[in-house]
């Protein structure tokens, strides 16, 4: 009875073990994920600690360029307006080109429109004539048919004389059905020819119209570029001015992002102890782990010794005295080594327990770190974004700031060029 006790509650303990070794599993996997996301983060603390040193070389290299980019962006505006301006009067020229020519193939199209439709009705009246033959010959021959039939068996000369007419008209039906079907794909072939002709004068009517829509667009240009040029008059003292205010933005963001960095950096450093100490607590975690298997093992070993002598005394019976003591002996030491499993499995539970608690407050931390470090680096994004944002802004409006008295000169010169052009 004792034996059977000893071994219920050693399987008790065992699958006790059992769930928390799978539950030692399942937050092993969770350690393994977040050590790939350590990793990727501290990939991306790199990337952004070596994008600092080029974001430097870069404001250093744009400072320089920027004059050269003036004298260029100068010449590739007057290059582009130029060309403009050939290209409005040549567009100009071959729409009125096109226009005419257009018409002239309007009136072609018409009358070959025209033309080819008094050829498909002629085709149609001849085709109704045709069928109207052909009904007339097959009533001729259901007759002759019916003649046949009707002639005596005598009357060889006759029977002969309505078969030969018979030949006749089929002969004739099988032409005119000829005819027919000749006329047929002739006049379907005019009928798509008209339809054609007929889509190609929508084409060509729409064409016209886009034509004549350009040429107003041409001469709406006109006023456009004069109401252009004022607008950049009127923009080129507010543009100076945002000029002046995105230089002093822009010395501030440079500042708090210094600032930034630094904050960064030193996160980074306490980010990394804090994960070594998680790697740490997870290698005592394994250890702790295997050692609680290997007793699993040792306990399942134990309980089939146990049972496997349980059924040799139940097997015994009424055996001699010697062997009953020898099994009662090896049973008795057999549940001392039982005993000292269990005491030894359950002070490996508290050191589970233990190390797991650990575990958790460093994993806690660890998360507050992450969270930290991620709000940090959404800030430093941020930070160099708005710089790259404001350098791209304020070369442009010095460009155009630069380029505004040229441009509204040669504005000036292409609304008299598109003006004699037009008229």
């Amino acid at each position: 009875m004792q034996t059977n006790q000893n071994q219920n509650r050693v399987v008790a303990e065992l699958s006790e073990a059992r769930r928390s070794l799978v539950i030692l599993q399942q937050k092993k996997v969770v350690l393994d994920r977040r050590k790939h996301e350590l990793e990727r983060l501290r990939a991306t603390a790199k990337s952004v600690t070596e994008s600092k040193g080029a974001s430097e070389a870069q404001l250093a290299l744009a400072a320089k360029k920027r004059e050269e980019q003036k004298v260029t962006e100068e010449k590739r505006i007057l290059r582009q307006e130029e060309e403009e301006v050939i290209a409005a009067e040549r567009k100009l020229e071959q729409a009125k080109m096109s226009e005419a020519k257009t018409s002239a193939i309007l009136r072609e199209s018409n009358q070959k429109a025209q033309n080819t439709e008094t050829s498909a009705k002629a085709i149609r009246d001849e085709r109704l004539k045709l069928e109207q033959n052909i009904r007339d010959r097959e009533r001729t021959l259901e007759q002759l048919e019916s003649d046949k039939r009707s002639t005596p068996h005598g009357d060889e000369a006759r029977l002969q004389s309505v078969v030969r007419e018979i030949e006749r008209v089929h002969n004739e039906v099988e032409t005119d059905k000829a005819k027919l079907a000749n006329f047929k794909l002739e006049s379907d072939k005019l009928t798509a020819e008209v339809e054609e002709l007929h889509r190609k004068d929508i084409e060509t009517e729409r064409e016209m119209h886009d034509l004549q829509r350009r040429i107003d667009q041409m001469t709406s240009d006109l006023g456009k570029k004069q109401a252009e040029r004022m607008q950049i008059k009127q923009s080129q003292i507010s543009k100076e001015e945002t000029v002046r205010e995105k230089e002093n933005n822009l010395t501030l963001l440079k500042v708090e992002l210094q600032k930034d960095e630094r904050a960064h950096a030193q996160l980074l450093i306490e980010r990394e102890a804090e994960s070594k100490s998680v790697e740490q607590k997870k290698a005592h975690y394994a250890e702790v782990i295997k050692a609680t298997e290997e007793m699993r093992k040792e306990l399942e070993r134990k309980r089939t010794e146990a049972g496997q002598l349980a059924i040799k005394e139940g097997a015994i019976g009424r055996a001699n005295t010697t062997e009953i003591r020898e099994t009662k002996e090896r049973d008795a030491e057999l549940v001392k080594q039982i005993q000292t499993l269990e005491l030894s499995l359950k002070k490996n539970k508290n050191d589970v327990r233990f190390h797991k608690t650990a575990l958790q407050e460093a994993e806690n931390r660890l998360v507050l770190r992450d969270r930290e470090l991620e709000e940090r680096k959404k800030s430093l994004d941020q930070g160099q974004k708005h710089i790259q944002d404001y350098e791209r802004q304020i070369a442009l409006l010095e460009s155009e700031s630069n380029t505004h008295a040229a441009e509204i000169n040669r504005l000036e010169a292409k609304i008299s060029t598109l003006s004699r052009t037009v008229h």
